[in-house]
């Protein structure tokens, strides 16, 4: 996480920077909005944005794979601790967040306590008689004071429509998001500072454009520049620096060519994905691989449990399983793999993973085929031999637990019964006779997927029901 924000903060400062020298003196008012929230949105997505590049390159290995020298690192916690600094910037986003919810709400209340008029183009004047307070919009609403209102001073109102037009509020919305999660960073406030700069002379132009007079208007600004503006989230009249504003008015356009310099942009996003981008060594074609897996050099292998795509199997099967179908092999032992198996992994777990596109091995087991396993005789035989052989455990008696224990099994190949689970347990002692039961049974008639035998899994409920 320190690592991607390091590098949001990278992007944003070089954006930025090439901003502040070629556009923030232009009068391309719109484009340089959208020039300063693409910059913060790109500082985001840009880390995230990864080219692989794929190399054929002939690579050696070794002839065997000796499972015994293979870490177990899978599963096992890594004891890594989180940095007190990813803890901080964490807490004081949150918090900032909860400042901009906070606020949100308090501009809402005072909002709906004012005197309500509708407006043209579905936009409300909100009246208060709150002294001080200088004229802002939110959203669709223009909070006046009442002697503006009485008055209704045209410019204001033409003011703050610049802004509800302009859609500024989502921009104060976005960027309060982005502060949040870059508090850290001086550049992101900077930003904010400029797109709120910016709101204002977009506002500015749309007044200038409607024909009022540019000298009164001043004044008018002078005047409640005094004024305070008691919501930081809105886009108030007397935002901005009122010199810098008054320059912005009487500055002459910008020549339309000079728009071309927001092509800065691209070298930068290139250069971005450039530094992202990595490198995949595929193996080159005509390679060989090695046909055999040696598990015997771990030294508890013939006791240990082997384990391929989650089901357990044999030694010899798994000996017998050519490498290219392998994804990953992994020896667990000790306490690691006793927390994961159970007793079963007391001698060491060897976990095999196939490649998931590879479905035709031997070992996949298949939920549906098309000719499911059956046990001998069919399903009533199969209750009447469960009923038969059941033994209703004495403890679950003694504290009058009944239910349904449901478990699932694999029907293998030759028609035994495997990886026996509980999926929906009741009681430890009735799940266990659940199990034992199902290990039990004798052997099933396996299941057939076009036209070969297949490993099957299954699930039946077992009733436990007291008299």
């Amino acid at each position: 996480m320190i690592t991607y924000s390091l590098k949001v903060s990278i992007l944003l400062a070089v954006f930025y920077l090439f901003y502040r020298l070629l556009l923030s003196k232009d009068t391309f008012h719109r484009q340089n909005r959208l020039v300063l929230l693409l910059t913060a949105l790109l500082s985001f997505v840009l880390p995230l944005c990864v080219i692989t590049i794929h190399v054929s390159r002939p690579v050696d290995m070794p002839a065997d794979i000796l499972v015994g020298e293979l870490s177990p690192i899978a599963l096992e916690p890594s004891g890594e601790r989180i940095s007190p600094w990813a803890i901080i910037v964490v807490i004081v986003a949150l918090t900032r967040l909860l400042y901009v919810v906070v606020s949100y709400v308090r501009l809402q209340r005072f909002i709906a306590s004012c005197e309500l008029h509708p407006w043209q183009d579905g936009v409300v004047l909100a009246v208060t008689d709150r002294e001080g307070l200088s004229p802002f919009s939110w959203m669709h609403t223009i909070v006046l004071p009442r002697l503006d209102y009485e008055h209704l001073n045209n410019a204001i109102i033409t003011h703050e429509m610049g802004h509800i037009h302009g859609g500024h509020s989502w921009d104060v919305l976005f960027m309060e998001l982005v502060c949040a999660l870059q508090w850290y960073n001086p550049v992101v406030w900077m930003i904010r500072q400029d797109l709120r700069a910016i709101h204002e002379y977009e506002a500015d132009e749309a007044v200038i454009e409607k024909g009022f007079n540019a000298h009164e208007y001043l004044d008018m600004l002078v005047t409640k520049a005094a004024g305070c503006s008691a919501y930081s989230m809105a886009n108030s009249i007397n935002n901005s620096t009122l010199k810098k504003r008054i320059q912005m008015m009487m500055k002459q356009k910008s020549i339309r060519w000079q728009r071309a310099k927001v092509l800065y942009v691209i070298p930068i996003i290139a250069l971005s994905l450039a530094c992202t981008s990595e490198t995949v060594n595929d193996k080159a074609e005509g390679e060989s691989t090695p046909e055999v897996i040696q598990v015997t050099t771990y030294k508890n292998a013939d006791n240990a449990l082997f384990v391929i795509n989650g089901v357990p199997t044999t030694k010899k099967e798994a000996e017998e399983l050519d490498t290219k179908y392998i994804e990953s092999i992994t020896v667990l032992k000790d306490s690691t793999a006793t927390k994961i198996y159970g007793d079963r992994g007391k001698n060491g777990v060897v976990v095999i993973t196939t490649k998931p596109d590879l479905e035709q091995t031997e070992f996949a087991v298949y939920d549906a085929a098309d000719e499911m396993p059956e046990f001998p005789g069919g399903m009533p035989s199969l209750m009447k031999w469960i009923g038969a052989n059941t033994k209703y455990p004495k403890e679950a008696q003694d504290a009058g637990v009944d239910g349904r224990v449901v478990v699932s099994f694999v029907v293998e190949k030759d028609g035994s019964i495997g990886n026996v689970e509980v999926v929906q347990p009741i009681e430890e002692h009735l799940d266990a006779e659940a199990v034992r039961i199902l290990k039990a049974m004798p052997k099933w008639k396996p299941g057939r997927k076009d036209g070969e035998v297949v490993r099957v899994k299954c699930t039946i409920p077992i009733l436990f029901r007291l008299q």
